[in-house]
């Protein structure tokens, strides 16, 4: 029989919390008011939002997403960003009645605008109205307090990933020489690319804050109290190392379904937290590696010295241990027996085997078929790039341009790295799907969110060979730089480290120096790149040179082919790159300039020379065709090449057979 409810004597709101803590002294999560077994004595009287519907600083509120003791949070429309974010609203009333709290929140919100991680929120705006103060964040799906309410525990990879994600922000918060003093459940936020991150700086606690326990919609034991170390009171200031005890008791929260502390009232779970008497991690997660325990145990240390001494620290322990645990499986219990994580998927197998046998095998062989016929397409080392939105519901979170834009900087950076290429054809959906799709092993993906005058890129490059694994990098590229240096340096960092990874060419530095380009010229050079697999040369030229005098080397080749095509010559190239330019397109633009001088003997063993280091270039191939059919008088040789070329990229076929006839595969 179910619980009856329990009544907020201020505003009416019911919860139905577990037996328990049906004793507990709990407050309401909205407002803050105590909890009894009645209703309260008189109706209250639901009253319209002012807020909703209303603009502040640019933003239209059109969701109200929470209502909190200390504030309201909205979703809303940013109009001039052209993006969704999170406003959060404290009224007059309650800013002038907590002034100090308020005034110690804006300090910390302001100064997160020093912070350049991906891991912390970003403020965008803040200020205050006649009626309200407002601080204005980038926008989030939820919050890991949500996630836990719905879900109990969490795996263990997630909730490791979550921590990881938590001691990135962290370090960044220890360097500007702060601490953040909410690594809560409320106060971690999850982006729409699943990463999580840190609330803004200043989340400062009020003492009722601190002294009050509330419930969640699904009857969770909830409340800062929970989280925060013994030493830390809401009157002072926090410091990292507490930050450290509030993430042990978070990830404890995440992997055990419940705080490592209950209790009756916020004083006695302070208590008891002062005591040290937290259960074990193991005592209620049996199946989870030692390691891991004992980690979060260090972490939840009574004493500020026994904990690691820095989110960095902290950080190298989390991924050591992550590496032991894939490598060691956790063992699980079924049917009372003890089995390992292969045997137990081995077992759901063999029923599944029995109960649908040939929808199975009928599924597999289909998915094997398209997997095949689609890596048969592709050429070895080919990299599917995934371009993934903001916020997957806004269209508009970044621009067609701008997705070509990056989607172009990727696969040019990938061209330096000998072993890698950008995979032809394009798929939506989540990097598993798209390498499927694509029939790849291999997946760079680039994930973005806004950020003050700037947008916040994360880049991972994944191998799914073997054993799968994976890297990543950040950049923040500024609404006004010139240029998109930041994330061509990013991509340039995290490509050398993953080649040497694969055991692949490393390119030298002097060759694989990052390029000064705007977003407009990347998004040209992808539009040249578009009408060059059509054969559209001139307008692909075109596009080459209206994106700067670093991509003239594509520029020469189109115009090389379009002027061999209509009048049979090789007109000169134009000066040589200013920029770092692919080693395919040096060498083509080197072959060029010996053609243009009339030196035969000369281009045939630069042709040689060039393919034996490039045999799987369509370009290199599709040249010598055409070199051999205008200037040497040789068709048959040419044939074979331009068939080469085809064959090699596809999209060459038009032009080959525009130059050889219909019948050239």
């Amino acid at each position: 029989m179910p619980s009856p409810p329990l009544h907020c004597q201020r505003c009416g709101r019911a919860y139905t919390p577990a037996d328990a803590f049906r004793a507990a002294s709990l407050s309401c999560a909205a407002c803050g008011g105590p909890l009894g077994d009645r209703p309260p004595a008189e109706p209250v009287v639901e009253r319209k939002d002012p807020f909703l519907g209303r603009r502040i600083a640019g933003a239209l509120l059109r969701k109200r997403l929470a209502v909190l003791p200390t504030r309201s949070v909205y979703a809303a429309r940013h109009e001039k960003l052209g993006r969704e974010v999170r406003v959060e609203v404290f009224t007059a009333p309650f800013a002038e009645a907590h002034m100090d709290y308020v005034r110690r929140l804006f300090a910390g919100a302001a100064r997160t605008q020093d912070l350049h991680s991906l891991h912390v929120a970003t403020v965008i705006d803040l200020g205050r109205l006649p009626d309200c103060c407002y601080i204005i964040t980038e926008s989030f799906e939820g919050d890991l307090a949500g996630l836990l309410d719905r879900r109990g525990r969490l795996p263990l990879g997630r909730a490791l990933r979550i921590a990881e994600d938590v001691l990135q922000g962290l370090q960044a918060v220890d360097e500007l020489g702060a601490a953040h003093g909410n690594v809560t459940p409320d106060g971690i936020l999850l982006g729409h690319d699943g990463a999580a991150r840190l609330s803004h700086l200043g989340t400062a606690m009020r003492p009722e804050d601190l002294g009050r326990l509330t419930v969640t919609p699904r009857g969770a034991l909830a409340g800062p109290a929970l989280y925060m170390a013994p030493e830390w009171t809401a009157s002072g200031d926090p410091e990292v190392r507490s930050d450290l005890y509030s993430l042990g008791c978070t990830l404890y929260r995440m992997l055990a379904g419940r705080p490592p502390v209950l209790g009756q009232a916020a004083e006695d779970v302070r208590r008891k937290q002062a005591a040290g008497t937290a259960p074990g991690l193991q005592a209620e997660r049996p199946d989870l590696p030692e390691p891991v325990a004992r980690f979060v145990a260090r972490l939840m240390a009574v004493r500020p010295e026994d904990r690691p001494p820095s989110p960095a620290d902290a950080l190298c322990e989390l991924r050591a241990l992550a590496g032991a645990t894939a490598a060691a499986p956790a063992r699980r219990k079924l049917f009372g027996v003890t089995w390992s994580g292969a045997w137990t998927i081995i077992a759901v197998l063999l029923v599944a085997a029995m109960v649908a046998p040939f929808v199975i095998m009928s599924r597999m062989h289909h998915d094997r078929v398209q997997a095949e016929q689609a890596a048969a397409a592709q050429e070895p080392g080919a990299v599917a790039i995934l371009v993934r939105p903001q916020d997957p519901r806004m269209p508009d979170a970044l621009s067609e341009e701008g997705a070509l834009a990056v989607r172009t900087l990727l696969a040019y950076r990938l061209s330096f790295y000998p072993g890698m290429s950008a995979a032809r054809g394009s798929a939506e959906g989540t990097p598993e799907e798209v390498r499927r799709t694509l029939g790849v092993e291999r997946v760079l993906v680039a994930a973005h969110a806004a950020g003050m005058g700037r947008r916040n890129w994360t880049l991972t490059f994944a191998d799914y060979r073997g054993k799968p694994w994976s890297d990543s990098a950040d950049a923040a590229v500024e609404r006004n730089a010139p240029d998109m240096e930041s994330l061509d340096a990013a991509a340039r960092d995290l490509l050398r480290a993953a080649a040497a990874q694969l055991g692949n060419e490393v390119p030298n530095p002097a060759d694989d120096t990052v390029v000064s380009a705007s977003a407009p010229a990347w998004a040209e050079v992808g539009r040249a790149l578009q009408a060059e697999a059509a054969g559209r040369w001139a307008e692909a030229a075109l596009h080459a040179r209206a994106a700067g005098p670093a991509f003239s080397a594509l520029a020469d080749y189109c115009d090389a082919v379009r002027a061999a095509e209509e009048t049979g010559t090789f007109p000169p190239p134009g000066p040589p790159p200013q920029a770092a330019t692919p080693h395919e397109l040096a060498g083509l633009d080197d072959i060029l300039r010996t053609v243009a001088a009339g030196k035969a003997d000369e281009v045939t063993a630069q042709f040689g020379a060039f393919l034996a280091g490039q045999p799987r270039s369509a370009r290199g191939y599709f040249l010598l065709g055409l070199w051999r059919l205008k200037s040497a008088g040789q068709p048959d040789e040419a044939t074979l090449a331009l068939r080469h070329a085809a064959d090699l990229d596809p999209s060459y076929q038009a032009a080959v057979s525009a130059l050889t006839g219909p019948n050239t595969r």
